[in-house]
């Protein structure tokens, strides 16, 4: 069996139009059911994310990090200097462990004082490389266009 979208005039060129009308308005009401159910999941993550409690240095933390440029990186010594603490490197890397908001606020861009990567979200598997490549991509396509355009 398949089904046809309903359209202007479709109803005279369709057999049993009703049939593909009611298939149409069937998986219109189950998209918009999907819908809402996937926008109160967010908004269920949302309240939880806004109660996450985080500590001074945390905000510290992810404020120093918030800044890295597009494309670049900074050591956990660096950031822990910046936030006038320069022995806490491995407290920056636990606070960075438990960013809330990692879409936001890119603990990606922070690796090992060698320029090792270490490990992203707990695992050694080239995330932390692979999103670095792509904002340098990024960075790169920006700046050819800032070229072109002069």
């Amino acid at each position: 069996m398949f089904f046809k979208r309903a359209g202007p005039g479709s109803e005279t060129k369709a057999r049993g139009k009703g049939r593909f009308i009611a298939a149409d308005a069937f998986l219109r009401d189950k998209r918009l059911a999907m819908k809402d159910k996937v926008k109160d999941r967010m908004k269920n993550k949302m309240k939880n994310k806004k109660r996450a409690r985080l500590t001074p240095f945390q905000k510290k933390v992810l404020k120093v990090v918030a800044g890295i440029p597009l494309g670049e990186t900074r050591s956990y010594q660096w950031v822990a200097g910046k936030i006038g603490q320069p022995l806490a490197a491995r407290a920056v890397g636990q606070a960075l462990r438990r960013n809330p908001y990692p879409l936001i606020i890119p603990c990606h861009r922070v690796v090992r004082r060698d320029g090792s990567l270490g490990a992203y979200a707990g695992r050694y598997d080239n995330k932390k490389a692979a999103l670095l490549a792509l904002e340098r991509e990024i960075k790169n396509d920006f700046a050819m266009g800032d070229k072109r355009e002069k």
